[in-house]
């Protein structure tokens, strides 16, 4: 597996009232093209912090990431971001305008027609044919969500950095989300750094799972993901590593 991202000693300051606080401490890890890698740990730790510095939204007192081997100074379509509010989508676009805008702006495709097509087929994809020209208020926060992947694809990034984004969902849509996206995973090939704070939902989407502390937010322990990538299903063995994360993020 070759190497996609690489973020290398980060670390991030706030200021409230003429005080500086450490909100992440010397991060630093790897991703590999087409893994799916789970950040894990509560909240407050600086996880949507740490995607913001990834994406190019924000910038580091220390540190550098990269992706593809060049140092990520602003936002690109190469890494897109998806969050969990479902307020994500333009209000006053329509589903099918929502994803074809962001291929408008960023200059993907060739033509509209080109972008509508695009954008059609990934609305059917994951799910929501037949809800083109409807706005996102008629949307469910799940079918909203669908929307948000689906403009995301669109965009072909090679990094998808998604931070809680089926965390106020109901369980059964939330699992019919996770099925999805591995799937989608598996056509596309993308890289996703995957956030929460649930320790099944790790357990279920991530190749590895980065498991952090908080004050200020450190990694302290990558793990592999031995029951997902043998295909081994036994409850004794999900059980034991879920044992062994929720002892780690008990010492936080």
């Amino acid at each position: 597996m070759s190497e996609k991202l690489r973020v290398s000693g980060i670390n991030k300051y706030y200021y409230k009232n003429g005080e500086r606080f450490k909100v992440l401490d010397s991060i630093s890890f790897t991703a590999g093209s087409g893994e799916v890698l789970c950040l894990l740990g509560p909240s407050g730790c600086g996880k949507s912090t740490l995607l913001r510095l990834i994406c190019g939204l924000d910038e580091p007192e220390d540190g550098l990431v990269r992706l593809d081997g060049k140092a990520v100074s602003c936002p690109s379509p190469a890494a897109v971001m998806i969050f969990q509010e479902f307020g994500q989508l333009f209000p006053w676009r329509t589903v099918l305008d929502n994803v074809i805008y962001p291929m408008r702006v960023n200059g993907i495709g060739r033509s509209e027609a080109e972008r509508k097509q695009t954008a059609e087929t990934w609305l059917v994809r994951v799910g929501l044919e037949g809800f083109f020209h409807v706005f996102p208020h008629t949307l469910s926060g799940g079918m909203k969500q669908k929307a948000a992947l689906a403009r995301a694809l669109a965009l072909e990034p090679s990094l998808l950095l998604m931070d809680e984004p089926f965390g106020s969902l109901d369980a059964l849509t939330r699992e019919g989300l996770q099925r999805l996206l591995l799937q989608i995973r598996e056509e596309t090939g993308s890289t996703i750094l995957f956030v929460t704070h649930d320790i099944q939902e790790a357990l279920t989407l991530g190749d590895r799972i980065l498991v952090m502390g908080k004050e200020p937010g450190r990694i302290l322990k990558v793990l592999e993901n031995s029951v997902k990538k043998t295909g081994k299903r036994s409850n004794q063995e999900k059980s034991a590593l879920y044992d062994v994360i929720h002892n780690l993020l008990g010492t936080v």
